[in-house]
């Protein structure tokens, strides 16, 4: 895997993730324009336009919910996006249906990761308050 891939898919999810919450903005636009300038860097920049299907993913795991995910989680699930879409490619007829399934699991797998810690803390503190 390129090194590439993780960083443009970090980077589209964060900024999406930043611009989503502004009034004017919302998810689907800040993910629009963030793809936009990333298309403007790869053609400018000569860059494998390969790139753009993981700029296309990282913007669909930052479209996640800011009420119900914070940038750990969505930094998290775009560093888990690029494996999971590579092992995905090919199984989809198209790269948004794809990439689309890839973004759904990575922000799943990032969100029960993250209850199953929660839950284990919570228990693991009560478990030493007791027995203090």
């Amino acid at each position: 895997m390129n090194f590439v891939y993780i960083l443009f898919s970090f980077l589209s999810a964060a900024l999406t993730f930043q611009l989503a919450p502004y009034k004017s903005m919302g998810s689907v636009r800040a993910s629009s324009l963030v793809i936009l300038l990333f298309v403007g860097v790869v053609v400018g920049l000569k860059l494998d336009f390969q790139i753009m299907d993981f700029v296309f993913g990282g913007s669909f795991v930052g479209m996640a919910s800011t009420q119900r995910f914070n940038r750990l989680k969505v930094w998290t699930a775009s560093l888990l996006f690029p494996f999971l879409f590579i092992q995905a490619n090919g199984v989809g007829s198209s790269i948004g249906g794809t990439a689309g399934a890839s973004a759904f699991l990575a922000i799943s797998f990032i969100f029960i990761l993250f209850l199953i810690i929660t839950k284990l803390s919570h228990c693991l503190r009560r478990y030493i308050y007791i027995r203090s």
